[in-house]
């Protein structure tokens, strides 16, 4: 990290990130903090989000707590990444991708560049249109639940409804602006 304005926050908890790569994968290509302390947006219950890279692994994820740090431990090689923001890409949440791209490089070196680089190029790009068949289904999908908002219900289920007509009005939104959603 570099920059004479960091914040103490984020400084601790880029050291205490480093410190657990070194610990728990000393052969890491890579690695990146990313999340709410990166962004500015941590809280006391943040965790810190760690995606490792490595030439051999089973791509797996583990929470585990690190020097009193809550850990999201994300392990991955070039492989699994592609094929997670791929997936990410078809849901239109770049979740991988934005881990990758926004991330505070923990491993001295110059490991995972291009990966890093095609992440950003990724998340930069936007999702792709939402059309024909998929439109329709979304717009059939959100009408469906107007109507049952409109057919009214006990209380309960129309709080439920008006949550769902909430967030299927934001993503159809989202999705014919071309723009990501996302959660968490």
């Amino acid at each position: 990290v570099t920059g004479s304005a960091e914040q103490p926050e984020l400084s601790a908890a880029v050291e205490a990130s480093r410190a657990l790569v070194a610990e728990r994968f000393p052969d890491a290509r890579q690695a990146w903090l990313s999340g709410s302390f990166v962004s500015g947006y941590a809280t006391s219950t943040s965790d810190l989000d760690i995606t490792v890279l490595m030439d051999e692994v089973e791509p797996h994820r583990e929470s585990l707590l690190h020097r009193k740090w809550p850990v999201e431990l994300f392990v991955h090689t070039e492989s699994s990444v592609r094929h997670f923001v791929a997936k990410d890409l078809d849901r239109r949440r770049p979740t991988m991708a934005r881990l990758v791209s926004t991330g505070v490089p923990l491993v001295n070196g110059n490991g995972g560049d291009v990966l890093m680089r095609e992440c950003a190029a990724a998340v930069a790009a936007g999702p792709r249109p939402l059309v024909g068949a998929e439109l329709t289904l979304a717009r059939y999908g959100l009408t469906d639940q107007l109507d049952d908002l409109a057919g009214g219900a006990s209380a309960g289920i129309l709080d439920a409804v008006v949550v769902e007509v909430w967030r299927s009005t934001a993503e159809l939104f989202l999705a014919t602006a071309t723009w990501w959603s996302g959660s968490g």
